[in-house]
């Protein structure tokens, strides 16, 4: 009985060393491209591990892929729009397409900065009709709004206060003069820091001038109302009262002068 035993178990162990490899499971192989990001143990996906590394991501790692594709793209756009020319006088020219308008509009020869105007009477500007080297003139606008603005003087103001539309759809090139007549508002208020603007470009304005007008704002204005020049002394400190007080002594002086 125990020889027999003996044999058995030593046929069992005889054929167990001699069985294929196919009885234990078919070979895994490591796929053929691992995805680092996507692996349980960054360890395992280096050595190609199969039974950690994913052959395929998941669906929110694609998602994921998909927004760094997006974010490349967007770079590149950039990189393209950074690079589009500026041409002369540092005037953005937007590429180099032969549709890209640019951001120019002429500076002004008149005013040129401390004329006296009056209120409701008439006035001309002019501007200079030559184009910076390298900009031709079908790239440009070629006409604008002639509008009145002012600065005033309070701290931290920085609008250009543009009320006022002196012209429409001014021609700025030749054969077009380089000069148009208008006619200031009636109701202006005495200031002395009144300029143009050829609007289109925001940095595009006069020389600051004055204009002798009312020497109070209007109801509802953004400024408080100021007394006449012949209000009463204790309230001169009114700052439009004082601007009639220097326009005053400015149409003085030049009056003198021209005698």
């Amino acid at each position: 009985m125990r020889v027999r035993f003996a044999r058995k178990s030593l046929y069992l162990r005889k054929h167990a060393l001699l069985l294929p490899a196919a009885e234990a499971g078919p070979e895994q192989k490591p796929p053929l491209f691992c995805f680092p990001l996507y692996c349980s143990s960054p360890h395992s996906a280096r050595s190609l591990a199969p039974s950690v590394c994913l052959a395929s991501p998941p669906t929110s790692m694609l998602s994921h892929f998909g927004t760094i594709l997006s974010c490349a793209l967007a770079f590149v756009a950039g990189t393209s729009v950074a690079s589009a020319a500026t041409g002369s006088d540092g005037v953005f020219d937007g590429g180099n397409g032969a549709v890209s308008k640019i951001d120019y509009h002429p500076p002004f020869l008149f005013p040129q900065g401390g004329e006296i105007w009056k209120a409701g009477q008439s006035y001309s500007a002019s501007w200079e009709q030559s184009l910076p080297e390298g900009i031709p003139q079908q790239n440009v606008s070629q006409t604008a709004d002639l509008m009145l603005g002012y600065s005033s003087g309070v701290e931290g103001d920085i609008s250009q206060h543009l009320k006022w539309t002196l012209a429409h759809n001014v021609s700025l090139y030749a054969p077009a003069p380089n000069s148009i007549d208008f006619e200031l508002p009636a109701d202006l208020v005495s200031r002395d820091s009144y300029f143009l603007v050829l609007l289109g470009s925001s940095g595009n304005t006069s020389p600051t001038f004055s204009i002798v007008g009312h020497a109070s704002l209007p109801t509802g204005s953004d400024t408080a109302s100021a007394p006449a020049a012949t209000a009463k002394a204790s309230d001169g400190a009114s700052p439009v009262a004082a601007n009639v007080r220097r326009i005053v002594r400015k149409v003085r002086t030049a009056a003198e002068q021209e005698q």
